[in-house]
């Protein structure tokens, strides 16, 4: 509230104090500030979705017998990006990543992988 002194008819002759309501402001638009963080949000959302739709639309193992033959080793070709935990994630979607990552470096190393490569998947 704000207070504002003025003259009004009284006995006295002093000015008296009322009362007058706060003057409300109409809500600003919002700033660029805050369009540029709403705008990152969102594109950080659609490529999270990207990634994961990405994600679920590789095949997890290439069976060189084929899915029916369980004793024949999976292989994987490695794309750009790969790394031996995705890699393991891919094989693994659920559950401790690291006795396959652990076979895995046994396997191969800590070499790069090289997109194209073919990996056989230690049982």
């Amino acid at each position: 509230m704000s207070a504002v002194a003025y003259k009004l008819p009284n006995h006295s002759g002093r000015p008296q104090l009322r009362l007058v309501p706060p003057v409300t402001k109409a809500a600003a638009p919002p700033s660029g500030r805050r369009r540029a963080l709403v705008a990152c949000a969102a594109v950080v959302a659609v490529v999270a979705v990207a990634l994961v739709l990405h994600d679920r639309s590789r095949p997890s193992t290439v069976g060189s017998a084929g899915p029916a033959d369980a004793s024949a080793p999976a292989s994987w070709t490695v794309r750009p990006g790969d790394t031996l935990w995705s890699i393991a994630r891919s094989l693994q979607p659920a559950g401790d990543l690291r006795p396959l990552v652990h076979r895995l470096v046994r396997a191969y190393g800590e070499r790069p992988l090289q997109p194209g490569e073919t990996l056989a998947i230690p049982g």
